[in-house]
């Protein structure tokens, strides 16, 4: 069996720091054991295992497995199992395993930071053996045949495991950490560090909200420098500044448009920030709806960026209430005929829930049909056909449950909105809040987009829950609300 060099090397210091910890499980002596040939093994989790001797691992006479303590190779894995203290790594097992007719109980799992790799023998036949593998602290079943060739044993994981080890970097969007006037934007960055966020998207109107709270003297500028400066000194990064909405395909002047879309670019190239959010256009009655000029204008503030700001990229959401773009299939026709390296997807699990399986007009929830059989369709459609270059980062929420639903009464509802922008603006709290009526399939779409995908770039909370209105419901509350709704959700996950 093949691993890389590193990782070889990582793995085996891991091992050999933890056994120090270690307390035995009985084993037999392995003076007899005769020494197989290194195996072949496939991981569920498309790690390059390579060039880890497995012949460390050797089975017994007697029908016993055990890690070989020293085979002259320099690897003493030892044969005792060990748990960290803290859970991050979870188990690395003893490789000891018992026979029971025609199947084995492993207990062999190798657990490095990158991912799991499990290692067993089996006995002189084929046989079926459930072995534990652990990812961040939570141990997994995965059944596994061994397969006797010629004194080999070639061990196929033939279930997948079911999730992958999730290490999304998680950032959280300024608005999602407060919107009380009381709520200033260096308290929410402080309680984004403290709760281990890597990043934070800067809404527009925060960074005017704090420039203004300056005095007169202080810019919209100096803001920005001020927090790029705030966030780069507290380690944090700024994913993006947004939402530049309503710019492709407007009736207004493009020179205009150009004119605030420059403005924006050097805001946020001022604040260090990755990309400049744009929704897809929403103001029907002053748009236009021709796609060829909606591209051509994209290109347009593409180049402008990459003129500018070269490090600043657009990041283009398909809106459930958009008027031309309102799917991720519509977004990624759109991204790929813009053609450029700096234009890609920014993608909100709460825009393809409203637009294919929810409905806050109906007192179901859902909308009519097989909504769940649609959505599953789309899921693996995205899965299978989107390309992952073309994805800059993925954005998650939940949305709460109208009962009863929107209407001309409720408190909510405004007739200038589409119902879905109005369900965004109030109501979308954290993923499986369902305290505060979360009901929306956020689990299903995460699962596709970071299991099934195996996305592992940024994922960002964008939250707007109108509870976060209240002064007393500060960032540093909400901010505990989405680690809580991070971890809630890897444990569903997994």
């Amino acid at each position: 069996m093949q691993f890389k060099s590193s990782q070889t090397t990582c793995l085996i210091l891991i091992l050999g720091l933890f056994s120090a910890f270690s307390h035995s499980l009985p084993t037999k002596n392995s003076q007899h054991a005769r020494h197989i040939p290194r195996q072949d093994i496939k991981t569920p989790l498309g790690l390059d295992v390579s060039d880890l001797d497995l012949s460390d691992i050797s089975p017994i006479e007697d029908g016993w497995l055990e890690l070989d303590n020293d085979d002259g190779d320099g690897n003493d894995l030892g044969s005792s199992s060990v748990s960290n203290a803290n859970g991050y790594l979870g188990s690395i097992g003893s490789g000891q395993a018992a026979q029971n007719g025609d199947s084995l109980e492993g207990s062999s799992a190798a657990c490095s930071l990158t991912g799991c790799v499990t290692s067993a023998a089996a006995s002189n036949a084929n046989k079926t053996s459930t072995s534990s593998t652990s990812s961040g602290g939570r141990a997994r079943r995965q059944h596994c045949t061994y397969n006797k060739i010629y004194h080999n044993y070639t061990i196929n994981i033939i279930d997948a495991m079911t999730v992958a080890m999730i290490e999304n970097p998680l950032a959280i969007a300024s608005v999602s950490l407060g919107q009380h006037p009381s709520h200033a934007l260096p308290e929410k960055i402080a309680a984004a560090v403290a709760n281990d966020f890597s990043a934070v998207e800067i809404v527009y109107a925060d960074l005017a909200a704090y420039a203004a709270s300056q005095g007169r003297l202080s810019t919209l500028e100096d803001a920005a420098r001020e927090i790029g400066d705030l966030c780069a000194t507290q380690n944090i990064s700024i994913l993006s500044l947004n939402p530049f909405k309503n710019f492709e395909g407007h009736r207004s002047p493009l020179e205009d448009r150009l004119k605030t879309a420059r403005h924006w670019i050097e805001i946020a190239h001022l604040l260090k920030a990755k990309y400049v959010q744009v929704p897809s256009q929403f103001d029907r009655d002053d748009s236009c709806g021709n796609e060829d000029v909606m591209v051509s204008e994209l290109q347009g503030l593409a180049d402008l960026a990459a003129e500018i700001a070269p490090q600043v990229g657009i990041a283009y959401e398909a809106v459930a209430w958009g008027c031309y773009v309102d799917t991720w299939q519509d977004s990624l026709r759109i991204v790929q005929c813009v053609d450029r390296p700096n234009f890609g997807l920014c993608l909100d699990s709460f825009h393809v829930a409203a637009r294919l399986w929810g409905d806050n007009t109906a007192e179901s929830g859902k909308k009519e049909g097989d909504v769940q059989g649609i959505l599953g369709a789309s899921l693996t459609e995205f899965v299978n056909n989107c390309p992952m270059d073309r994805i800059f980062y993925m954005q998650l929420s939940d949305g709460e449950r109208y009962a009863p639903p929107l209407s001309p009464e409720h408190k909510f509802y405004d007739s200038t909105f589409p119902p879905a922008l109005t369900w965004s603006r109030h109501t979308r709290p954290f993923p499986l809040e369902v305290e505060m009526g979360g009901y929306m399939p956020v689990l299903d779409i995460a699962k596709a987009w970071l299991v099934d995908k195996k996305w592992k770039g940024y994922v960002s909370f964008e939250i707007f829950d109108w509870r976060m209105r209240d002064e007393e419901n500060g960032p540093v509350l909400n901010a505990q609300r989405g680690r809580r709704s991070w971890e809630k959700l890897i444990a569903a996950i997994q």
